[in-house]
C-alpha cells in the first residue's frame, strides 16, 4: 500500500463503490508530517460549529461546549 496509491485506491474503490480519487486524497494527507500547532480560536470554533450540526440533526440531544476541551498550556512552547 505504502508505494503502490493507484493500485490500493483501485482495490478500495471497486469493494467499495466509493470513488478513487477520494482514497488517493486519503493518502495524500496521510502523507504529510504531522505539525503540533498552538491552538487558535478558530480550531474551537470549527469543533463547536461541528457539534451544533450534531445537535441540529437529532444526532444528540445535549448541549455541548467544546472549548473546555482544548488545553492551551503549551500555547507558549508551540509558537
Amino acid at each position: 500500500m505504502e508505494s503502490h496509491d493507484d493500485q490500493w485506491a483501485d482495490i478500495l474503490a471497486k469493494a467499495t463503490g466509493i470513488d478513487r480519487d477520494y482514497y488517493l486524497e486519503w493518502r495524500r494527507l496521510k502523507k504529510n508530517r504531522i505539525r503540533l500547532v498552538p491552538i487558535d480560536d478558530k480550531a474551537i470554533a470549527d469543533q463547536q460549529s461541528a457539534a451544533h450540526l450534531f445537535r441540529r440533526f437529532d444526532v444528540t440531544k445535549a448541549h455541548f461546549d467544546a472549548a473546555p476541551l482544548w488545553d492551551r498550556r503549551f500555547e507558549a512552547i508551540l509558537s
